[in-house]
């Protein structure tokens, strides 16, 4: 069936989200809210909770004690309920959501006014309205929300689920460079974490906030996101618009032989303003192009002005990792006059020891899910030498002609290393800052003189193929196993 509208697309890609939560339960992720800490547990001893289950008012008097502990640096909000779609950013896909029934606020956005904002109703609203003589200013922005979560009651207590999936598809474009997101449902008083991995979407086993227990590990995980650090909480880097700013970039893997020497150890830094080209799927490698600065050995010269290069940001799995090195390393033993059409990587930022399916506090970054299905995945930054623009800016018809034969350059300069690309699509052709072509880097490609090259080439490689091939889709169209409430899931 073809997919029209926005709204369509919205529509199509939460319901194949409900694909990658496939294994879903993960024996590892209720480890970490549902085991005592105590020093979390100290910090809310003396949090209660009167009223019903699954309501939002007494909910946010509960958020409002867990906000008042001491070290608390981020604020939980219960939405008011407001109609109006949340803003987006001028970067982002306008949509027509409206609020989450409770937002964990970035630091940066913890303040009195945008909580304000966040816990006004319809009624609130027309008042402001009435009072101003015109529609108020909305100071929402998804960019603000670190955690979405979901609050249902009676006869709604089911549609928790897929909302907080429709949060999940929101998150994962805004400004923030996000490793994995949380969120949380509450359908009654039925308390259940989900984590939004570049692998899939993993979940705990449901928890009874009636009982005792169940209270400690709610308590234990909402005051957690108001007092950990957001890159513990899964956010690389945070900020209500561009330029962000990643103040440590992981180690690198490779780094292209005629380029400047740089120490392995040392900390490298990137200034990114927005992408000119994001890949935007549930999972996957999520790739996407920053114009960046990138700061290396401290010099800081040029390091705040403005971009000089291309950074690619996205979630590779080991295997491709491997085959990305490999093809550059074949790369490099040609001697540049011979390679045409090929943007040139400089770096790749990686920690080879980080590919996980859950946050590294979870049994060391492993789910454990209980049917498969969710692929490992690190962080990967890569710094290309220049600063390309989309082919969508060429500007002319026979411009855009040139580009396409300076890429076709780039596919005869992969052949002749027996490297076969096979994703010329429009996020791949970029212009150079001379005005012509390029090929840019692909995950989509493989080696003839490979034994497996045969069987790769008989492959399709459309859209839907990918989709499939490159962790965007799961093996399962349930939401995962259905556990008894407070169910322990052991490993």
């Amino acid at each position: 069936m073809p997919i029209d509208t926005d709204a369509d697309k919205d529509q199509a890609e939460v319901r194949s989200s409900c694909h990658m939560i496939n294994g879903g339960l993960a024996r590892s992720m209720a480890h970490r809210p549902a085991s005592p800490d105590p020093e979390l547990d100290a910090l809310v001893e003396d949090v209660t909770f009167a009223g019903t289950w699954g309501q939002e008012e007494p909910m946010q008097a509960l958020f409002d004690q867990i906000n008042a502990v001491g070290p608390a640096v981020r604020r939980i909000v219960a939405s008011g309920g407001l109609s109006v779609p949340v803003p987006t950013s001028e970067e982002q896909q306008h949509h027509s959501d409206q609020a989450p029934d409770a937002v964990t606020l970035f630091t940066f956005a913890s303040n009195e006014a945008i909580e304000a904002a966040w816990k006004m109703s319809n009624e609130d609203w027309r008042r402001e309205e009435a009072r101003l003589g015109r529609h108020p200013t909305d100071r929402r922005q998804v960019n603000q929300v670190l955690f979405p979560g979901e609050i249902k009651g009676g006869p709604k207590a089911g549609a928790a689920a897929r909302q907080i999936l429709r949060r999940f598809y929101r998150l994962k474009s805004t400004v923030a460079l996000r490793e994995f997101v949380y969120g949380f449902t509450l359908a009654v008083d039925r308390f259940r974490v989900l984590c939004h991995m570049p692998g899939g979407i993993v979940q705990t086993n449901e928890f009874n906030c009636s009982r005792p227990e169940g209270f400690k590990v709610l308590l234990r995980f909402l005051v957690r996101l108001v007092v950990d650090t957001e890159l513990n909480l899964g956010a690389i880097v945070s900020g209500a618009a561009y330029p962000l700013t990643v103040n440590t970039l992981p180690p690198f893997v490779y780094q292209r032989p005629t380029s400047a020497g740089s120490a392995a150890n040392v900390h490298h830094r990137a200034r990114l303003w927005a992408p000119t080209n994001r890949k935007d799927a549930m999972t996957g490698n999520r790739t996407a192009y920053y114009p960046a600065a990138v700061e290396k050995d401290g010099a800081t010269a040029s390091y705040r002005r403005s971009p000089e290069q291309t950074v690619a940001f996205s979630f590779p799995t080991s295997e491709q990792s491997k085959r990305t090195i490999r093809l550059l390393e074949r790369l490099d033993t040609f001697h540049s006059t011979t390679i045409e059409g090929l943007a040139t990587v400089e770096t790749i930022y990686q920690d080879p020891q980080a590919f996980r399916t859950a946050p590294p506090d979870v049994c060391g970054g492993d789910a454990g899910c209980l049917s498969g299905g969710v692929t490992s995945r690190t962080t990967q930054f890569i710094e290309y030498r220049e600063l390309y623009q989309s082919i969508l800016q060429a500007q002319s018809t026979h411009h855009l002609t040139q580009l396409i034969l300076d890429a076709v350059k780039g596919v005869r300069s992969l052949y002749q290393i027996d490297v076969l690309h096979r994703d010329l699509s429009i996020e791949n052709l970029v212009i150079k800052p001379d005005g012509t072509g390029a090929l840019m880097l692909s995950d989509c490609f493989c080696f003839l003189d490979d034994a497996l090259s045969e069987q790769e080439r008989l492959e399709a490689v459309s859209t839907a193929a990918n989709l499939e091939r490159f962790g965007y889709a799961g093996h399962s169209s349930n939401y995962g196993p259905r556990n008894a409430p407070d169910q322990q899931v052991s490993d």
